[in-house]
């Protein structure tokens, strides 16, 4: 609530087990390799490629607007 995010979902994942969970939330944040190539023609994922993974996760939820 103090975010505002009561009516959104954010989802974080690095491998192909979580492709669904991905897909099924409101934005999604992928780390580069296997997901990406799936991923690449949805429109509300992120796919971070940076040795600062979880820096730059908290970042965009930190900054998350639909």
């Amino acid at each position: 609530e103090k975010y505002n995010f009561t009516d959104k979902t954010i989802s974080a994942g690095d491998s192909i087990m979580d492709f669904d969970m991905l897909l099924s939330t409101d934005y999604s944040i992928a780390v580069y390799g296997e997901l990406s190539e799936k991923l690449k023609d949805h429109t509300n994922t992120t796919v971070i490629n940076s040795p600062l993974v979880s820096d730059t996760i908290l970042e965009k939820v930190m900054n998350f607007s639909l």
